[in-house]
């Protein structure tokens, strides 16, 4: 089923004060998270490798609705590199559902929740995080519904943007 951002995660993670500039992929951007309920934080860089249209039968056995169905995944692949604080077993990861952005239309993109990782599209999940301290990375993947034609910006907690390179 399509997830929807939480709003208890969001409501646990702060550290939003201005929207930065959208990057290219392949540039990291520092995110910034804090998390209340257990007073810690951390700064991660997050850069995106890239974006790719999910291959045929990636999601064979997911329980897609018809709406769904209708749409074309996105792999949304990623980099997160702690670079101060640390992840501790409660803290809330601000990776699970938080990715959205806009395809080549426009459109809103929508974040698919997988229980359990598709080989294909590794999730960094509340699993992943635990024990993650300053200089620890992980590869991951996130996938987001969108119409055909590509995706023309990826957004981040609401508030980090990344985007494709321009051709020239």
């Amino acid at each position: 089923m399509v997830g929807a951002t939480t709003a208890a995660v969001l409501a646990l993670l702060t550290g939003c004060s201005s929207d930065p500039a959208a990057v290219d992929y392949g540039s990291a951007q520092t995110v910034s998270v804090a998390d209340e309920r257990t007073k810690t934080d951390a700064r991660l860089e997050v850069t995106v490798t890239g974006v790719d249209v999910a291959p045929e039968g990636a999601l064979d056995g997911v329980d897609l609705d018809q709406e769904e169905r209708a749409l074309t995944p996105y792999f949304v692949q990623y980099r997160a590199k702690v670079s101060d604080g640390d992840y501790g077993a409660d803290f809330q990861t601000p990776f699970y559902d938080e990715w959205t952005g806009r395809d080549a239309g426009g459109d809103a993109l929508a974040p698919l929740s997988v229980f359990g990782s598709l080989k294909s599209c590794p999730a960094f999940g509340a699993d992943e995080a635990k024990g993650l301290a300053a200089g620890d990375e992980v590869s991951a993947c996130q996938i987001l519904l969108g119409e055909k034609g590509g995706v023309s910006e990826l957004t981040l907690l609401g508030h980090w943007r990344w985007h494709p390179a321009k051709k020239d």
